[in-house]
C-alpha cells in the first residue's frame, strides 16, 4: 500500500496535507493513507482535505518502524496512546482497533522534484552538510500511481471505515454538572448583586449552558479562577466569555454584562456548534504557578502545542548551515556584509522550507484537559507535556482549550495595590474603584504613560479626541482604535458626533455608539433589528460576514442580506448604509466583551495613577514591557514631582521600589552585575563600612567599578573616585580626592543604568532650543522647531506602500509626536535610530485637540558636555 508522509514528519517529510491531497486528486487516487513518523499532527488538516477532494482518508502513523492505521476512533485512540508511550515512556496500550499495514511503499513527498527539499529537512536533521546526510528517502519514493498494489490493501482499506471529524467533544466530568453551577451562581449574587439580581438572564443563561452540557466546563474553570481569588490575585476574564452573567458570578470575568449591555448570544447559543470561549488572564507573575495547580489537581492535563515554522531567517539560517557556512558567516550574509556565488541557490533551497513546520513549542496558555485517547502527547523543550495539536486543530480533534494567559495589565495593578496596603494599610478593591475628578482629569490629559492599552501613542491620541471619562468611554476607545473599526471613515464620524460635531442618525439602533457599528456583536444586533432574525441567527450571520474573502463572496451575502430587509420593511438606504459598516468586520475587531474588559483594567490603572502614583510608576517600571524603556517612565515620574534614587547597595531590591515617596532603582538595572552577586549583596546587607562591603562580598572588580559609577556605594560617605581607589589600595587609606562633576557622574550612570536619577536627560545633552513642548499646544498651524530625545518610534507604510515613520519624542516637559511622510522619511532616515538629541522642523497639526508635528526636517545635533554648557536658564514656551 502507498502510504504518504506530510511535512508533520518533522524535518523530514516535505510535503503539506493539502499538497499531497490534491496530487493524489491529479492521480486519479479514490483513496490515501497518511501515516507520519510518530506523529499526527497533521491529521486533522488531512482529513479535511481529503473529504472535500472526495478522496477516502486513512489515517495514521509510524511508531517504532512500524506503519499502523485506524480502523475507528478506539483504534484512534490506542494510537494516540501508542505515539504518548514513545514520546513520554507510558504503558504499552492495547493495539485494539488498528491494523499494521506490513507491504508498505513511502511516499515521503507529493512530487519527485521535492526530494532536495527532503535532503536539505534532513540535513537540518542530522546537522550535518546536504552531501553527508545518511538514510535518505529514494528519490522515487513519491506520491504515484505505477506501483503494484498489494491484494491486501483493499480489505485494509475498507476495514478503516469511519468517520475521524466531527470529532466528539469531551468536556471535563463529574465536577457537579448543572447542580453546582446552579448552586454555585446563585452563593455568588449577594456578592455580585447586593441589588436587584438578573435572576431572570441567569436563568435564561444556565438554560442554554445545560441544553449544551457545558455545565462541567465553566465549574472547572471557575475551580481554576478560584485557586487565584483566594490568594488575593487578580484574575481577569476576557473574550466572549464577558458576555456571561454565569461567568460573572463564578468570578471568571471581572464585567457585569447587565451594567455594560453585553449580549450572551455573542458568547453562547443553542445554534452555536463550536466550544465556548473563555480566556482568563492572570498576574503574568504567577501564571505559571496556576497552570501548575492545574496539572496537580486535574490528572489527565497537557498544554496545547504550537508549530514552529520556518520563517524567512531561520529557512535561510537552515539552509546556509547545511550548505557548509558557519553562524558567523550566516549573519554575514543576512546583514548584506559579504556575497557568495551561491547565493541564488542558497535563497532558493531557504524558499522550498519557508512556512514549513520544524517542531512543537507550548501555545502561551492554552491547557485542555482529559486528552488521553484523544491527543497524542509529547514534551516540548521546555519539558512542558503539549498535544501534537495546536490551538487551531486541537479542539477539532474533540477536546475544550481553556487559555489561562499571563497579562502585564494585572500584574502592575496588583503590585501597585500591594504597594499601597504597605505603604498606607488600606487594600483597594480593584472592582469597585470610583469615577473621581481626578482620575478623570488625568485621562482627558492623557497622561496614560504605563497605563496598559492606553499608553501607544495612537491610543493617547484618541483618548484627547474622545474625551472618555469613564471605563465605559474606554471600552469604546479600545474598540475604535482597531483597525475594523477605525476603516471606511468610522473613526472620524465617531469622534465628531461623539464631540457634538456632527448630529447622530435617528435610527435608535447603536444609542451608545452613536450608530456607528463599534464592535463585532453589532452586526449581530443590527441584523437581528433590521433584517429580522434572531440574535442567534444574527450571531451565525455576523460569523459568515467574518469570513467573506472575495468579492463574489460580498455580493451574494449583501443581496442575501438587504433582500431580508427589504421583506422586514427596512429603508433600502439604511440598510445598504448598515450593510457597508457591516462588511468591515471582516478585518481585526473587539467584541463588546472584550472592549469591556480591557476598559474595566484600564481604568483601574488609570485611578490608580492618579491617586497613588508612586505605587503606579514602580509597578509599572516591573512590569511593563515593549513599548517604552524605563528610562521614558522615570522622565515621566519626575514630572510629576517624584524624586528618583540611584542603586544603594543598602537599600535596593533587584527590582524598582517605593521607598519613603521615591522610587529607589533596583540592582537589576546596574548593567554587568552577575545574579549571584547581588544574591551575595542581599544576603550579607547591612553593612557597617566600605571595608565590610569588600571583605563580605565576592564582587569581581569590572562589577565593582559599576557599583561605584552608578552610585550604589554613596552610602559610604567616600567620593566615588576615592571608593575606586580604596578599592585599588585593598583597604590601606587613600588620600582626599576630588569627586566627578555632575556630567561625569551623569555620563557614568547614564552608561551603567540606561537612565537619568538626576536632571532630564536632554538637559546634559543639548543646550535649550528657542521653543520646547509646552509650545506645541498653542502652535497648530504654526511653524516650530524643537529639540528632543526619542522615546519610542514605529515604521509603518502608507496606502501606496511606501514608507513612513511615527516617532515619540520627548524633553523636559513632556512627550510629542512627530511624523514623517514619505518624502521627509527617505530624506531624514539616516539619522534615526540613536537615542538623540534630534533637532525636529515642522508643522504643527491639530486635530480634535490631538497635535503632532508634520516634519519638514529631523536631523542629530552634536552632545554638548562641558560644565559651562550644563546649566542653563529655564525655557520660555513661545512658539515662532
Amino acid at each position: 500500500m502507498i502510504v504518504a508522509r506530510s511535512c508533520y514528519s518533522f524535518l523530514n517529510g516535505t510535503s503539506p496535507p493539502d499538497a499531497l491531497v490534491a496530487r493524489a486528486a491529479a492521480l486519479g487516487m479514490k483513496r490515501l493513507a497518511l501515516a507520519d513518523d510518530d506523529s499526527l499532527a497533521g491529521a486533522v488538516p488531512f482529513w479535511k482535505c481529503c473529504r472535500s477532494a472526495g478522496i477516502k482518508p486513512l489515517l495514521g502513523a509510524r511508531v517504532a518502524g512500524r506503519v499502523y492505521l485506524c480502523r475507528n476512533r478506539t483504534g484512534y485512540a490506542n494510537l494516540c496512546r501508542l505515539i504518548t508511550r514513545e514520546k513520554v515512556a507510558t504503558p504499552d496500550p492495547s493495539r485494539e482497533g488498528l491494523v499494521e499495514v506490513t507491504n508498505v511503499v513511502d511516499a515521503t513527498f507529493a512530487v519527485k522534484e521535492e526530494w532536495r527539499v527532503h535532503r536539505l529537512l534532513s540535513a537540518i536533521r542530522q546537522n550535518e552538510l546536504g552531501a553527508h546526510v545518511e538514510g535518505l528517502a529514494s528519490p522515487e519514493a513519491y506520491l504515484r500511481t505505477d506501483v503494484e498494489p498489494d491484494p491486501d490493501d483493499e480489505r485494509i482499506a475498507e476495514s478503516c471505515d469511519w468517520e475521524f471529524l466531527p470529532a466528539p467533544k469531551i468536556f471535563p466530568q463529574n465536577r457537579g454538572g448543572m447542580e453546582r453551577l446552579r448552586a454555585l451562581c446563585r452563593a455568588a449574587l449577594a456578592w455580585r448583586y447586593p441589588a436587584n439580581p438578573p435572576i431572570e438572564r441567569l436563568e435564561r443563561e444556565l438554560g442554554v449552558i445545560g441544553k449544551l452540557g457545558f455545565a462541567d466546563y465553566f465549574v472547572v474553570v471557575h475551580d481554576i479562577v478560584r485557586y487565584s481569588r483566594e490568594r488575593g490575585l487578580p484574575v481577569a476574564g476576557r473574550g466572549s466569555g464577558a458576555s456571561s452573567v454565569v461567568a460573572y458570578l463564578l468570578g471568571i470575568t471581572n464585567v457585569c454584562p447587565v451594567a455594560y449591555d453585553l449580549p450572551f448570544e455573542r458568547f453562547l447559543h443553542e445554534g452555536r456548534a463550536d466550544f465556548p470561549d473563555i480566556d482568563v488572564d492572570f498576574s503574568w507573575r504567577v501564571r505559571d504557578d496556576v497552570i501548575a495547580h492545574v496539572f496537580e489537581t486535574f490528572g489527565d492535563v497537557a498544554m496545547v502545542s504550537t508549530h514552529i515554522t520556518f520563517q524567512h531567517r531561520s529557512a535561510f539560517r537552515e539552509a546556509a548551515k547545511a550548505f557548509g557556512y558557519s553562524d558567523e558567516q550566516v549573519t554575514l550574509l543576512q546583514r548584506g556584509r559579504v556575497n557568495v556565488p551561491d547565493r541564488a541557490k542558497l535563497e532558493r533551497a531557504a524558499a522550498a522550507i519557508l512556512d514549513l513546520p520544524r517542531h512543537l513549542s507550548v501555545h502561551p496558555g492554552g491547557v485542555v484537559l482529559r486528552p488521553d485517547g484523544v491527543a497524542p502527547l509529547e514534551r516540548a523543550e521546555k519539558g512542558v507535556l503539549v498535544t501534537q495539536y495546536d490551538k487551531e486543530t486541537v479542539e477539532a480533534a474533540g477536546l475544550v482549550k481553556i487559555d489561562l494567559l499571563g497579562n502585564r495589565a494585572l500584574s502592575t495593578i496588583r503590585e501597585t495595590v500591594e504597594i499601597v496596603e504597605r505603604t498606607t494599610g488600606v487594600r483597594l478593591d480593584v472592582e469597585r474603584l470610583p469615577v473621581d475628578e481626578p482620575a478623570v482629569r488625568l485621562l482627558r490629559e492623557a497622561r496614560t504613560l504605563g497605563c496598559n492599552q492606553l499608553e501607544s501613542p495612537a491610543m493617547r491620541s484618541l483618548i484627547r479626541m474622545m474625551r472618555p471619562s469613564d471605563a465605559k468611554g474606554l471600552m469604546k476607545a479600545l474598540a475604535l482604535i482597531r483597525p475594523g473599526a477605525a476603516s471606511l471613515g468610522m473613526k472620524e464620524a465617531f469622534v465628531r458626533r461623539e464631540r457634538g460635531l456632527e448630529p447622530v442618525p435617528p435610527r435608535g439602533l447603536l444609542p451608545d455608539t452613536h450608530e456607528i457599528m463599534l464592535y463585532e456583536d453589532d452586526a449581530m444586533l443590527v441584523a437581528s433589528a433590521i433584517a429580522g432574525l434572531t440574535l442567534s441567527e444574527g450571531d451565525r450571520f455576523r460569523r459568515r460576514v467574518q469570513k467573506l474573502r472575495t468579492d463574489d463572496e460580498r455580493r451574494a451575502v449583501s443581496k442575501e442580506f438587504l433582500d431580508l430587509c427589504v421583506r422586514h420593511g427596512t429603508d433600502p438606504a439604511v440598510a445598504k448604509d448598515l450593510w457597508i459598516q457591516m462588511a468591515k468586520f471582516t478585518e481585526f475587531s473587539f467584541c463588546r466583551a472584550h472592549a469591556a474588559s480591557y476598559g474595566v483594567l484600564a481604568w483601574a490603572s488609570v485611578w490608580l495613577a492618579a491617586h497613588h502614583p508612586v505605587a503606579h510608576w514602580v509597578a509599572a517600571l516591573n512590569n511593563n514591557q515593549g513599548l517604552y524603556d524605563a528610562r521614558v517612565y522615570l522622565e515621566q515620574a519626575k514630572r510629576e514631582g517624584i524624586p528618583v534614587r540611584l542603586p544603594c547597595a543598602q537599600r535596593s531590591g533587584l527590582e524598582f521600589i517605593e521607598e519613603g515617596g521615591a522610587i529607589r532603582v533596583g540592582f537589576n538595572r546596574i548593567f554587568g552585575i552577575e545574579q549571584r552577586e547581588v544574591a551575595q549583596i542581599l544576603q550579607e546587607r547591612p553593612f557597617s563600612s566600605l571595608g565590610d562591603f569588600l571583605t563580605r562580598t565576592k564582587i569581581s572588580k569590572p562589577s565593582l567599578r559599576n557599583l561605584v559609577l552608578c552610585g550604589a556605594l554613596d552610602w559610604t560617605g567616600m567620593v566615588r573616585p576615592q571608593i575606586l581607589m580604596y578599592a585599588r589600595a585593598r583597604g590601606r587609606d587613600v588620600p582626599a580626592i576630588p569627586d566627578f562633576t555632575e556630567v561625569e557622574k551623569f555620563t557614568h550612570e547614564f552608561e551603567i543604568l540606561g537612565l537619568s536619577a538626576r536632571r532630564h536627560i536632554l538637559s546634559y545633552l543639548a543646550p535649550p532650543g528657542p521653543v520646547d513642548s509646552r509650545a506645541i499646544e498653542s502652535s497648530a498651524g504654526k511653524r516650530i522647531r524643537l529639540l528632543g530625545i526619542m522615546a519610542t518610534s514605529r515604521l509603518t507604510e502608507t496606502a501606496k506602500s511606501e514608507p513612513m515613520e511615527f516617532l515619540t519624542m520627548e524633553d523636559q516637559h513632556g512627550l510629542f509626536e512627530v511624523v514623517l511622510f514619505p518624502q521627509v522619511f527617505r530624506r531624514c532616515r539616516q539619522f534615526i535610530g540613536t537615542l538623540g538629541p534630534y533637532e525636529v522642523v515642522g508643522k504643527v497639526e491639530s486635530r480634535y485637540d490631538a497635535a503632532a508635528i508634520t516634519a519638514v526636517s529631523i536631523r542629530p545635533i552634536p552632545v554638548q558636555r562641558s560644565p559651562d554648557q550644563i546649566m542653563w536658564p529655564a525655557v520660555t514656551a513661545a512658539a515662532t
